[in-house]
């Protein structure tokens, strides 16, 4: 009897719910899908139109590094701090590499910092995105990476 009920619930752990639902999380080290500047940047719109500006000010930081990263002017780089990217981006777009350090001290300040974002926070890396953007035309053919080694998150 006690041989039955530890095989039934051997069987159950290994098929059973509880089985199914282990498979279906995702584990410690799982990555979220990769999300696109344009991804980024309308989940930014979004949070600001909510007052949420903490994070559409994330937001648009990462549609930032992202665009960086889909005209080859960065190479993708998983795990790469905010001041990691902005002194990368800084050096491949130097006329805007005091405004990309300013938006990664933003975007540490409200996310590690749990600083409150403020609308004036979130308009500035907007018209940064805006001005990078427009500087080498976005949605333009992809430029070599500007810097072996340089990379976004």
């Amino acid at each position: 009897m006690v041989l039955a009920v530890i095989l039934v619930a051997v069987v159950l752990a290994r098929i059973g719910p509880v089985a199914r639902a282990q498979r279906r999380r995702p584990g410690p080290g799982a990555v979220a899908p990769v999300r696109t500047a344009r991804e980024h940047r309308d989940a930014a719109i979004r949070l600001a139109e909510a007052g949420d500006y903490a994070a559409a000010l994330c937001e648009r930081v990462r549609a930032i590094a992202a665009e960086l990263d889909e005209r080859g002017i960065l190479m993708p780089s998983i795990g790469r701090t905010a001041d990691e990217f902005a002194a990368e981006a800084g050096r491949a777009l130097p006329p805007h590499a005091a405004g990309l350090l300013g938006a990664a001290r933003l975007f540490d300040e409200v996310r590690y910092g749990r600083r409150p974002g403020t609308r004036a926070g979130y308009e500035r890396v907007a018209d940064l995105d805006t001005r990078i953007g427009a500087s080498a035309g976005r949605r333009g053919a992809a430029r070599a990476p500007a810097q072996a080694g340089a990379g976004t998150s």
